[in-house]
């Protein structure tokens, strides 16, 4: 599967993983699994790490954005606050998820996107712990 969606730290956050060539419908259903799971287990999520440096490419329509953003609309409303780390490499997928950050904006939703995992964890470590006192994440 192109996608791939682990809950991390017991729990409290998740890693998705996309690799090599993606279609809007893969991602589309990807993302409405994960942002209409049940409202108890969504809900416990403090932060997300999207991984995007093994996509080749993603194929995505317009109206299929504007469905995910939809779901994230509705998902901020059973969690409101978790942070979310967004890697992309390449220049295509950077845009994409920065186009994503601004549509997103009018949520708590805190949205960030790097170039390397490192920075993404490293912010996510530091966010997390200021905002809610967590310092032991693994990431795992």
């Amino acid at each position: 599967m192109p996608i791939g969606i682990t809950d991390t730290d017991g729990g409290l956050g998740n890693h998705i993983v996309g690799s090599g060539h993606i279609t809007g419908k893969e991602y589309l259903a990807a993302m409405r699994a994960h942002l209409t799971q049940d409202a108890a287990s969504f809900s416990r999520y403090r932060y997300s790490l999207f991984d995007f440096k093994e996509m080749a490419e993603i194929q995505i329509s317009n109206a299929e954005i504007e469905e995910i953003v939809h779901l994230c609309w509705e998902a901020a409303k059973v969690n409101p606050n978790p942070l979310v780390a967004i890697v992309a490499e390449s220049d295509v997928l950077f845009g994409l998820a920065r186009m994503y950050e601004a549509l997103i904006s009018g949520t708590d939703w805190e949205v960030m996107v790097f170039r390397t995992t490192q920075e993404a964890e490293n912010w996510i470590h530091a966010r997390a712990k200021e905002k809610f006192g967590l310092d032991d994440l693994t990431m795992v």
